[in-house]
């Protein structure tokens, strides 16, 4: 690293105070570990980055779906959210449907059974399809 990169680095953590911010985070592990150079701040911020990316994100947890809602109701539900904190609709609304869902459990389990048999027998009849071609 050149001489300017880490007289930039060393005006950065000073401006900013990022240095006494490393440092606090440090105070919480065994080792505190100090960054005296450019590199070891672009690591510790590569290392932050993974970090985050192991993180489950909505998209991981959670699919997109359109449907068409009662205007009245769409506006009640946008008034209740927009007093409430960031995520409410997405947990009312998952509330609504697991509610709603519970009194067909039954009827869902048997379904999901009949679709794992429906699976087998369909590897099956293709396993057996690939057979009857190869011996062709």
């Amino acid at each position: 690293m050149s001489n300017k990169q880490q007289d930039i680095f060393n005006k950065i953590k000073g401006k900013t105070g990022a240095n006494a911010f490393v440092q606090k985070m440090n105070e919480d592990k065994d080792e505190p570990e100090e960054i005296t150079s450019f590199e070891a701040f672009i690591k510790s911020l590569s290392e932050e980055e993974a970090e985050i990316k192991k993180k489950k994100r909505v998209n991981d947890t959670h699919v997109s779906h359109t449907v068409y809602i009662d205007k009245e109701l769409k506006e009640a539900m946008d008034l209740l959210a927009s007093v409430s904190e960031r995520g409410w609709k997405t947990r009312f609304l998952n509330g609504l449907i697991r509610n709603g869902l519970k009194p067909y459990a039954e009827t869902l389990e048997r379904l999901h059974d009949a679709k794992k048999q429906e699976e087998k027998i369909k590897q099956k009849l293709q396993k057996d399809l690939e057979k009857l071609n190869d011996s062709l």
